[in-house]
């Protein structure tokens, strides 16, 4: 049997600068570090501007749409149901033709690629069956607590979880607010058949967060990114590359389709939590309203989160008004 340490980690890589004279090296990188703080201000800001404008549009609209909404109630309810499912599928299908795109970039041919999807599959069916069969929740603090703890294993439930592999700790992780690590081990055999057969999850939470109003939200997404298996789903993806190019040392990191797999695993963290329940819509936008991830999250994805915790909202009014209509009669 062979342990493979699964690791999902995301890191923002910027370019240095263009230069045709030769400085001291100290002195290059005071000008990377200038123009990279320059560079994330001026991102930031103009997030934030964005931000601004995207609620100030919805606060304009929302008093109008409820009152076209209102005017055939049940229906409209039914719809917005629909718009959330379908936010869902469409967010899984991008995730499905990056991988796709992935292994062509890499140089899988049809069949190879076709193998890696029925694997990544197979193997994901496995987690979620070893992760449904096993109790409890082992939260190992460090003699430090953590609030809204207790959010981890509500939301785990809500999908059925109820998993005894997962270990929750404190430590110092400089520039992380939270690290998810997926360690498993499959059987012995070809790619096509082995058989995923251990899983232990660490989730580890930097203590400089411990008291951050947007605390709920880190660990929603966190916990998102355990229930959609994506450290393991990134991890089989770099395996699965190597094993069919026969080239141990490739490095897929770099890639840009690798990235943009990684950035939407990060958007499926918030907006699969924010579709299944108003109040985990509500701390993901709120969250976003006021942390900005740069090089992963921006402006569209809060544009989507906004209107999940809208339609939420609208639904809500919608079954209120519906109760008033019946009362009346």
């Amino acid at each position: 049997m062979k342990l493979l340490n699964l690791i999902a980690f995301y890191t923002l890589l910027i370019s240095g600068i263009s230069h045709t004279m030769k400085m001291p090296e100290s002195r290059l990188i005071q000008i990377q570090k200038l123009q990279t703080k320059k560079y994330l201000f001026n991102q930031e800001q103009n997030y934030f501007l964005r931000i601004a404008e995207i609620d100030h549009t919805i606060e304009n609209n929302r008093v109008k749409n409820q009152q076209e909404q209102s005017l055939s109630p049940v229906e409209n309810i039914t719809n917005n149901k629909l718009k959330l499912s379908t936010i869902e599928k469409l967010l899984r299908e991008k995730e499905k033709q990056q991988t796709l795109e992935l292994f062509k970039q890499c140089g899988l041919n049809e069949q190879e690629t076709q193998n890696s999807i029925n694997s990544i599959q197979k193997s994901y069916e496995q987690y979620i069956k070893f992760i449904s069969t096993h109790f409890s929740t082992q939260i190992t603090e460090n003699n430090q607590s953590i609030p809204h703890i207790d959010i981890v294993e509500k939301r785990l439930n809500e999908r059925g979880f109820f998993n005894d592999r997962l270990s929750i700790t404190v430590k110092d992780l400089k520039n992380y607010t939270a690290s998810l690590k997926c360690g498993c081990s499959w059987d012995d055999g070809a790619w096509d058949d082995k058989s995923l057969n251990n899983i232990e999850l660490t989730l580890t939470i930097n203590p400089e967060i411990i008291n951050n109003e947007h605390l709920k939200s880190i660990l929603l997404h966190e916990t998102e990114h355990i229930i959609e298996a994506h450290p393991l789903k990134t991890s089989l993806i770099t395996l699965l590359v190597q094993y069919f190019t026969k080239n141990n040392s490739i490095d897929i990191n770099k890639l840009k389709e690798y990235k943009d797999i990684c950035i939407t695993h990060e958007e499926e963290a918030e907006v699969f939590s924010a579709i299944s329940k108003p109040e985990y819509a509500s701390l993901m936008r709120k969250n976003r309203q006021y942390s900005f991830y740069s090089g992963m999250l921006y402006h569209s994805h809060y544009e989507q989160l906004a209107q999940i915790d809208e339609i939420h909202k609208m639904i809500a009014f919608l079954e209120e008004h519906i109760k008033r209509q019946t009362n009346q009669k």
